[in-house]
């Protein structure tokens, strides 16, 4: 990728992991008769997007200027930025459509789509993947952590 997108992608992921990691603090602090409180996994996830977005930032920065492409409208940077935002809404998809279509299908219709734009590959195959997967996430957080999610539709309850 080329150093240009790396630095805005870090810059982006730095504020929104600062975001994730300020607005955990919001959240309530405890629960009885359990060590992981509703901000625990925010706060979590915040601070290594925070720490991973810095390492990306300081790899970007550190690379020579020699590195860099001349030419930066070439059609592999429009697709890597193309890409970039597909998933970014598709977050903020996940982010609105949780609390309607519950935990499960809000995150295999996410993972369909950040699957289908990192890279298009047989329709099935991302089905079989994203359902094992937002399988075994429901079982994770629903069952092991007992997460206070709705798992299922509204309309389905």
């Amino acid at each position: 990728m080329s150093r240009r997108f790396d630095f805005i992608a870090s810059l982006c992921f730095l504020f929104i992991g600062i975001f994730f990691f300020t607005a955990s603090t919001r959240l309530a602090g405890n629960v009885i008769g359990g060590a992981v409180t509703p901000a625990t996994f925010p706060k979590a996830f915040g601070a290594l997007l925070v720490f991973l977005s810095a390492l990306l930032l300081f790899e970007t920065l550190k690379k020579k200027a020699l590195n860099v492409r001349v030419n930066h409208d070439a059609p592999e940077d429009r697709t890597y930025y193309r890409r970039f935002f597909i998933i970014l809404g598709a977050m903020v998809g996940y982010i609105v459509l949780i609390e309607p279509l519950g935990f499960i299908l809000s995150t295999f219709l996410f993972l369909v789509v950040a699957f289908q734009a990192m890279e298009r590959t047989h329709l099935l195959k991302t089905f079989l993947i994203a359902g094992g997967f937002s399988l075994v996430i429901y079982f994770v957080f629903i069952k092991l952590l007992e997460a206070s999610v709705p798992s299922w539709p509204s309309f389905l309850s």
